[in-house]
């Protein structure tokens, strides 16, 4: 379980490192005008998996809690970070 959540954790950040990429190439005036104007067909796309990320780490979260705080490992409660 903690596997798959590192991975999600993982991927929404490099989703938002693309986003501040695509920012710092449009601030910095780097590359052609027509490159940057490509970089909203992306920005739309990439933030719906942003938030799917978001919603699959909360999943995670809630399974991890009810798995810890059944009773079925002698942990107990295990808060996530």
């Amino acid at each position: 379980m903690k596997w798959s959540y590192d991975r999600i954790n993982s991927l929404r950040e490099t989703l938002n490192n693309i986003i501040r990429t695509f920012a710092f190439f449009i601030e910095k005036r780097i590359g052609e005008s027509s490159f940057h104007n490509s970089f909203d067909l992306y920005k739309d796309p990439i933030n719906a998996l942003i938030a799917e990320t978001a919603n699959a780490i909360a999943a995670s979260e809630k399974r991890a809690v009810a798995l810890f705080s059944s009773g079925w490992t002698d942990w107990g409660a295990v808060a996530l970070p």
